[in-house]
């Protein structure tokens, strides 16, 4: 049934803010300033995980990332794949009928309100303004980028031409084209989604403290309550 890829190590720490972002109030700040990592909801998420290992293609801990989209999911192999909307050029490379007519997104039930929310941060495209530039310069920066994001043509390109999905209000979702995006605005829009807990974990903790216990749990070679023992031990002292 499920195609996690647990060879990669930023699948595990995206697939981790699903449990740590409600302990840290879904706040950037508060995660940030956190020097403990307590896995308040650590229940919830060794059910989760539990529940695709039992029933993932195996070997779990070989599986990456191609072959989990391309291979696996693409062609029928798997149901439920840990992804975002990236995924969609693949597909569309492969099956242009596939992400119109198969592709969906499902959320996961975790914290207090005990209501379904997927987890939505910013990608990798960032913009920044240098201030040491002649102020004429800097102020028609500010207007490039506003023109960018709330003018009717930089709407356009930014759903039509990047396929982004927008990072703030005023667009129409019926413009982005795949159901995914369209989908993961909606959330966005209806408060339905938690912060990317991972991008505020102290400088290298996903990948040479969570991802290796992670996978040592999955392998069975420890116990659920040693994976969060020596994962917050390492959150604090990273930290």
């Amino acid at each position: 049934m499920f195609g996690f890829s647990a060879k990669e190590d930023w699948v595990v720490s995206q697939y981790s803010s699903h449990f740590t972002a409600p302990e840290f109030n879904n706040n950037v700040k508060e995660a940030f300033e956190a020097d403990q990592l307590n896995f308040e909801y650590g229940d919830r998420m060794k059910e989760y995980t539990d529940l695709f290992n039992k029933y993932n293609y195996q070997p779990i801990l070989s599986l990456d990332y191609s072959t989990s989209v391309e291979e696996l999911f693409a062609n029928d192999q798997v149901a439920i794949i840990h992804q975002g909307n990236w995924i969609v050029p693949s597909l569309n490379s492969l099956d242009e009928s596939f992400v119109q007519e198969k592709l969906g997104i499902l959320p996961l039930f975790v914290g207090p309100e005990n209501e379904g929310k997927i987890v939505a941060g910013p990608s990798w495209y960032w913009g920044g303004i240098n201030k040491k530039k002649d102020d004429a310069v800097v102020e028609e920066s500010k207007k490039f980028l506003d023109w960018m994001y709330t003018s009717e043509k930089g709407k356009e390109l930014i759903v039509e031409d990047f396929k982004y999905i927008p990072s703030h209000e005023g667009y129409d979702p019926e413009s982005i084209s795949d159901p995914v995006s369209k989908e993961v605005y909606e959330y966005l829009l209806n408060d339905k989604s938690r912060i990317w807990t991972n991008n505020q974990y102290p400088d290298g903790f996903f990948s040479e403290a969570l991802f290796p216990e992670f996978q040592k749990y999955l392998d069975g070679q420890n116990s659920w309550e040693e994976f969060e023992e020596k994962v917050g031990e390492s959150f604090t002292k990273m930290r």
